[in-house]
């Protein structure tokens, strides 16, 4: 391989990063109200209890997913089943919530404490729309199934750690349990279709 395809290679792996990483400013357009959005929360949420605590996971989820997508994008040989596994399941995601707008109810924040606080702050920057199905489900488990191939070493940390952004979207009351749901199942069949 010469210089120049390497180079014109990592050209191409570096414009795709920056389509797929700007790609999930399409969640941020739909994540507005409609008079015919639906709520999807029934008993099951209802039990689960309200714990801002969750709201640092939520939070950290955007740095992991720049990561393990970014980095797999550019630096691994498995950059282009990456770039199309995220690019569809945000394209399938935004189908959906253009065809059936959801939201989901929050409770009030009262507290002072540092995760109340948190947690208001992504109530205030994060509209409560566009939740079926939950991205930081459908990605989160994206990261962790290339995060086996670009890390395995670490994969029990990776794990853990998509774990507590799952559980998150439910304690902080951002999703509700159709919703992670939802979000599993446009990973796993965005996985299936293309072979990865």
């Amino acid at each position: 391989m010469s210089i120049s395809s390497i180079l014109d290679e990592q050209v191409l792996r570096v414009a795709l990063a920056a389509v797929v990483l700007s790609s999930f400013g399409i969640y941020s357009a739909a994540n507005v109200e409609t008079r015919k959005a639906s709520v999807l929360t029934g008993r099951l949420d209802d039990a689960i209890p309200f714990m801002p605590i969750f709201s640092v996971p939520y939070l950290l989820y955007l740095p992991y997913l720049f990561f393990v997508i970014g980095y797999g994008i550019i630096a691994s040989r498995w950059w282009a089943n990456i770039a199309a596994s995220a690019l569809a399941v945000q394209l399938a995601a935004a189908a959906v919530y253009r065809v059936h707008q959801t939201h989901v109810p929050r409770p009030a924040v009262h507290g002072g404490d540092v995760f109340s606080r948190l947690t208001a702050f992504i109530y205030r920057h994060d509209a409560p729309y566009s939740c079926f199905p939950s991205l930081h489900v459908a990605y989160a488990l994206l990261s962790l199934y290339w995060s086996v191939h670009l890390f395995p070493a670490a994969f029990p940390a990776f794990a853990g750690f998509t774990a507590l952004i799952i559980l998150s979207t439910l304690f902080i009351k951002q999703h509700s349990v159709a919703d992670v749901v939802a979000g599993a199942s446009v990973t796993a069949l965005t996985l299936l279709i293309l072979g990865a």
